[in-house]
């Protein structure tokens, strides 16, 4: 059976998948590294996962050694005019429950063109549609701006994890961030919840990074449990791997471990209301 049977049928009889984006202003902040290793953990699981780089910088195709240049968003969602390619048909497979799908080499033409069309907000939401049926969730890894890509994922979305480093400069971004969540959740996506801000590259020696974690908690953010710093995480992200896979015995892996639990468990929360 080909993979477009595939999602046909599964279409058919599955008609439900939740979203999940992996987003904030910053870059550098392990968007993509938390994208891989929640989307291995989730897959891992028994769970239907696409993996969707809506990022024109390729960061996530590109740790997973997938052809840059190969057909992606940029030939489904189009420019000017909407695109003439179905999601189905471009997406890669990874694993048998782990499947990608990439940029496109001119997404970031597709998207400055796409400015001038009505329910642009909405162009990535109506091509995730075509593919619903054939998984359980998508983990759409963002670019770093506030650019109409990052728009169209949390419009696409029911969750968001937001990444971030243990600084002040990046707690600012994260409160300019959740700003912006609450904007588009009043005006274009009232179903989009907060799942969690995930500290990354913690390290419980240095002072400041507790007091970061102690002032989130203390502004009722809701604070995932940290992933700490090593440098297998940059390894395992090289080799495009998730860190479970790479070395299953880092203290990293059980961390993403738990990141998994927890979205697993948000998931099934959300799949019941």
């Amino acid at each position: 059976m080909s993979k477009l049977d595939y999602i046909t049928i599964a279409n058919m009889m599955h008609p439900c998948m939740l979203t999940i984006a992996i987003g904030n202003h910053k870059g550098g902040v392990g968007k993509t590294t938390s994208a891989l290793n929640l989307g291995h953990g989730l897959a891992a699981t028994g769970l239907r996962v696409l993996l969707v780089d809506c990022d024109p910088q390729a960061s996530l195709v590109a740790t997973c050694g997938i052809d840059e240049t190969a057909p992606g968003l940029a030939e489904v969602i189009g420019g000017k005019t909407p695109g003439r390619v179905a999601m189905r048909t471009v997406i890669q497979e990874l694993s048998p429950t782990l499947h990608l799908c990439p940029p496109g080499a001119h997404l970031g033409d597709s998207e400055a063109e796409a400015y001038s069309r009505l329910g642009r907000e909405n162009l990535l939401k109506r091509a995730l549609v075509d593919i619903a049926g054939a998984y359980d969730v998508a983990v759409l890894d963002c670019p770093p701006s506030l650019s109409l890509m990052a728009v169209n994922a949390l419009t696409a979305a029911q969750g968001v994890i937001v990444p971030t480093l243990c600084s002040a400069m990046d707690i600012r971004k994260v409160k300019d961030f959740l700003a912006t969540i609450e904007a588009l959740r009043a005006e274009i996506n009232p179903e989009l919840e907060l799942i969690g801000v995930l500290p990354v590259m913690f390290d419980g020696r240095l002072t400041h990074h507790a007091e970061i974690i102690k002032a989130m908690q203390a502004a009722d953010w809701p604070v995932l449990p940290p992933i700490g710093r090593s440098v297998k995480v940059s390894e395992a992200l090289a080799m495009g791997q998730s860190v479970k896979q790479y070395e299953p015995d880092n203290a990293r892996a059980t961390e993403y471990d738990q990141l998994t639990k927890d979205v697993k468990r948000w998931l099934t929360k959300r799949a019941r209301q």
